[in-house]
């Protein structure tokens, strides 16, 4: 039977390792985990990160990045798909520490609601990799979204799946 510990090493107490109680329920694995922070890397350097941690699934979490205080600059674009011309996602940029990256959110309708000009949120975040006409595309796709400093504390929005688009 598995046990609900884990073992640290304490390297400033003599090297000694403690068992501590793990704060989550017996069999409880996590979907994903936040493997950094967005300006750490370029998505270049991410993709390679997230490609070394392959394959996710059952005790691999998918890995997300996480992108604290992004500001929204600009208007969000509506993303439609070109079969019913319906829309599927936003898009919008925001800037991190000073780099400004493309992110996209497949509820739509969640991402209107929050995403108004100026306004800075607490993201996680999807990497994926798209080749076309010989150049790779990387898109970030919002798995979970937290306004910053909102007036109320909404619930963290999360799509059951996130859909990407080309921001290269």
């Amino acid at each position: 039977m598995a046990s609900n510990a884990v073992e640290v090493t304490q390297p400033l107490s003599g090297g000694k390792a403690t068992v501590l109680p793990m704060p989550q329920a017996a069999g409880y694995e996590p979907e994903s985990e936040i493997i950094g922070r967005i300006e750490e890397l370029h998505p270049f350097e991410w993709s390679q990160v997230i490609d070394a941690i392959e394959p996710t699934g059952p005790g691999n979490p998918a890995p997300l990045v996480s992108a604290r205080n992004a500001r929204l600059i600009g208007k969000p674009v509506e993303l439609k798909l070109k079969s019913s011309g319906k829309p599927w996602a936003l898009k919008a940029d925001f800037i991190v520490e000073g780099r400004i990256m493309g992110v996209v959110w497949s509820d739509h309708q969640q991402a209107a609601a929050l995403w108004k000009p100026s306004a800075s949120f607490d993201l996680e975040l999807e990497l994926s990799a798209r080749h076309f006409g010989g150049k790779i595309y990387y898109n970030w796709s919002v798995v979970k979204c937290f306004q910053v400093n909102a007036p109320s504390h909404p619930a963290p929005a999360s799509p059951a799946h996130s859909r990407s688009a080309a921001t290269a």
